[in-house]
């Protein structure tokens, strides 16, 4: 689901009975302004920031749905500018940085101490590390390709590439890059993991 944030007023993107039953992503689009987060339409004071193209990740078990005084999460730009936000029901995505709505804060590091290169026309090509992909970046890619990304946890999610893309959204056991159309397109990047 996506929700536009517009250049003023506060808008809610996510009820309390939501809050109260499931795992949620929130992503900010990685091209819109600067949003803030707050507990309630009449909440005064500054919000919780969020950065274009970070996101909060929320988990039933953290206690949200509990929060006193709120009525789920509203959200306003930080500037002048319009926003959009993507909503994941039922679904608590780890990504490089991660925040909570909550008082704390944890950030993952961009650096990684394994990794590999690929560069291929021929498919499919599955790449299977002993360490935890979490970031796959395609330098090249000269045609529409399909990339199914196998998860630690078992998910398989499929993902149609046609142009340079960087996927850091999952903790990936495995991915394989097939041709559907059966063009053989040059594809290459490379894979970093703990």
């Amino acid at each position: 689901m996506t929700k536009t944030i517009p250049s003023t007023g506060r808008v809610q993107v996510v009820t309390q009975d939501l809050l109260e039953q499931d795992a949620l992503t929130i992503r900010v689009d990685s091209t819109g302004a600067d949003i803030e987060v707050y507990s309630s339409e009449g909440q005064e004071g500054d919000g919780f920031p969020l950065r274009s193209d970070d996101e909060i990740v929320i988990r039933e078990e953290d206690g949200f749905g509990s929060a006193e005084a709120s009525d789920g999460l509203w959200m306003e730009t930080a500037t002048a500018n319009p926003s959009s936000v993507f909503v994941l029901k039922g679904v608590a995505v780890e990504r490089n940085a991660r925040r909570d709505v909550a008082v704390t804060t944890t950030v993952r590091s961009n650096s990684f101490r394994n990794g590999e290169d690929f560069d291929t026309t021929t498919y499919p090509l599955t790449i299977d590390p002993v360490p935890t992909v979490q970031q796959i970046l395609l330098s090249i890619v000269e045609g529409e390709i399909e990339l199914d990304v196998t998860t630690t946890d078992g998910d398989v999610v499929t993902i149609p590439v046609d142009s340079k893309s960087v996927i850091d959204s999952y903790f990936v056991e495995e991915f394989t890059l097939r041709d559907p159309s059966g063009t053989t397109p040059r594809v290459a990047g490379g894979w970093a993991g703990e």
